[in-house]
This record gives C-alpha cells, sequence and structure tokens, in this order.
C-alpha cells in the first residue's frame, strides 16, 4: 500500500504528467491504482485521493463513490453493495474570466 505524503512534499508542488497511452491496461497502472484504492480504503474519511498524493506525479485521481452518496435509510433490509472507485484519469482544468 502507498502512503499518503504529507503537506510540503515535493512531488505535491510540481505539475503532474499525463497518464500515457501505452499505460493503459499496464501492470505497471494497474498496481497504482490498487495501491490508491488500498491507500484510500484506510482512510474512513477519505473521498479521493491523487497519484501525487501517494508520491506518483501522473494526472490521475481516485473518487469512492460510495462514499459522496447518501447512506441508505436506517430502515434498508440489505445495504447496498460497495461501488467501485471511479478513476479519472489526465484532467485538465481551465479557468475563463
Amino acid at each position: 500500500m502507498k502512503e499518503i505524503v504529507q503537506d510540503g512534499a515535493d512531488v505535491l508542488r510540481q505539475m503532474a504528467k499525463p497518464v500515457l497511452d501505452n499505460m493503459f491496461g499496464s501492470a505497471e497502472l494497474t498496481a497504482l491504482i490498487k495501491e490508491m484504492s488500498e491507500a484510500l480504503d484506510v482512510e474512513p474519511d477519505g473521498v479521493a485521493l491523487a497519484a501525487p498524493q501517494v508520491n506518483e506525479p501522473l494526472r490521475l485521481f481516485i473518487v469512492r463513490m460510495d462514499r459522496v452518496e447518501p447512506p441508505p435509510p436506517l430502515e434498508a433490509e440489505t445495504p447496498p453493495a460497495p461501488r467501485a472507485a471511479c478513476r479519472l484519469f489526465n484532467l485538465v482544468i481551465t479557468f475563463q474570466k
């Protein structure tokens, strides 16, 4: 499992690199996503995690969808199955005035 880096780590101040086409479907990227998911799972209040937060300077983040939705009603007989994390790659955020 990857450790979450703390404020002040150099990787958090760098521009993340895009995930290259040849990485999609690779064992390396699959392992990184798995390790990120494991790191997020042990943080009960954690909703999302970006690759730079685990010392990987890539444009990748995951979101635990079951943690962004309201919990089921108390009278529900069976709890819903946990949902897989949403994985987002190579996002670019732009600002317009």
